[in-house]
């Protein structure tokens, strides 16, 4: 008998779609119906939270970011007292965000402090509510429900029976006339005015809006990534190869005008007969393919990598050498690429310290997978 296929069956987990902070607070708007004042409130408070909120995550992707290049940037240029400086700077920043967990102290006192302005805005609301006369008219038919009750009891005295006194039990028992109409009146009032997403939890409302933002959901990607570019600054500084080098197999491009600089580069490369017209074409749209990844940095290499790109990112631990040859793959290094790069290619693939891509097939999601590209995305 074969067995079932139960992978069909299963139901697909449903994954939230995530936001940026303009974006999510655009949809929060999008599903505001009505024009009650005190539901516009509600909404901008919810979007204030939010703000706060994701501005701690971004303020904090960013400083890192600025930090990251700023380092690079004193390595590069042999500052290494200066860029000592940053990285302990750096680790201290690490350590409160992972030991500490400062962003999720930060994070719960915006939350708490919109909360308090959340009941504000409800206790508002309830005078509103108490001005409009309709708690003054629920005491009145309170009242007049306990006038009809006495009244009841006091002709059920003359009648001593069974019947009567199982009767009025059961009316005396009853949920107070007075409370019906409270609710109805209470349930009416707020569907009329579009008040009823004001009367919620407000702090566990904001935190499940808040699971939608995107930065937040992606922050623990983001520290990896943050500590694994640490110690990779930390290794390049300890490292005695940067100091004794001397002249390296690359320059670097400018980065404001780098692609018109590689299409100068391959245009000088076809024009001289170095390569066809179709590796011309070719190179265009493979280099092109691997600056959308955002390259930090693009080098032009020298001597024996004559022929090759080499693209850094701030993202990845990893060095991507695109060649503009039709024919020689991709090479994708870890490690100190600067030392590296000066060995033969055959001396590279021995150091099995480079991952190697032909330019056949998918080669561009082959080389996103190797870089890493879609978990940080």
């Amino acid at each position: 008998m074969k067995k079932k296929n139960t992978k069909k069956n299963r139901a697909k987990k449903k994954v939230p779609k995530l936001f940026n902070s303009t974006d999510l607070i655009n949809k929060i708007r999008q599903e505001v119906v009505g024009e009650n004042y005190f539901l516009k409130q509600h909404i901008d408070l919810i979007a204030d939270c939010v703000l706060q909120v994701g501005g701690i995550y971004e303020c904090i992707k960013e400083s890192f970011s600025l930090r990251i290049k700023s380092i690079d940037g004193f390595i590069q240029d042999g500052c290494i007292t200066d860029a000592q400086k940053l990285l302990i700077d750096q680790e201290k920043r690490l350590d409160d965000l992972i030991e500490n967990d400062e962003v999720t102290k930060r994070e719960n006192e915006i939350l708490d402090q919109c909360t308090k302005n959340h009941k504000v805005i409800q206790s508002s609301m309830e005078d509103e509510f108490k001005k409009s006369g309709i708690i003054e008219f629920i005491n009145f038919a309170n009242e007049k429900h306990n006038e009809y009750i006495e009244s009841i009891k006091d002709k059920a005295k003359e009648y001593n029976n069974d019947i009567v006194n199982e009767r009025l039990g059961s009316i005396t028992s009853k949920e107070s006339v007075a409370c019906v109409i409270k609710n109805e009146l209470w349930n009416s009032y707020l569907e009329n005015n579009n008040l009823k997403e004001i009367i919620c939890d407000f702090k566990d409302l904001a935190i499940k809006v808040l699971q939608h933002l995107e930065v937040r959901k992606n922050f623990h990607d983001y520290i990896i990534y943050y500590q694994n570019v640490h110690k990779r600054q930390v290794r390049e500084i300890k490292s005695p190869t940067l100091s004794i080098t001397g002249v390296l197999p690359w320059r670097i491009l400018p980065n404001e005008s780098a692609w018109s600089e590689i299409q100068t580069i391959l245009s000088k490369e076809f024009n001289s007969g170095s390569i066809s017209q179709m590796e011309f074409v070719a190179a265009k749209i493979r280099l092109q393919r691997i600056i959308e990844l955002s390259p930090k940095n693009i080098y032009k290499g020298i001597d024996s990598f004559s022929d090759y790109f080499a693209l850094t990112f701030d993202r990845y631990e990893k060095v991507v050498f695109e060649s503009i040859k039709y024919g020689n793959a991709i090479y994708i290094v870890q490690g100190d690429w600067r030392v590296l790069s000066q060995k033969s290619k055959s001396e590279l693939r021995e150091t099995q310290k480079a991952t190697i891509i032909r330019h056949e097939g998918d080669w561009s999601n082959k080389l996103k997978r190797h870089l890493g590209y879609f978990r940080v995305h």
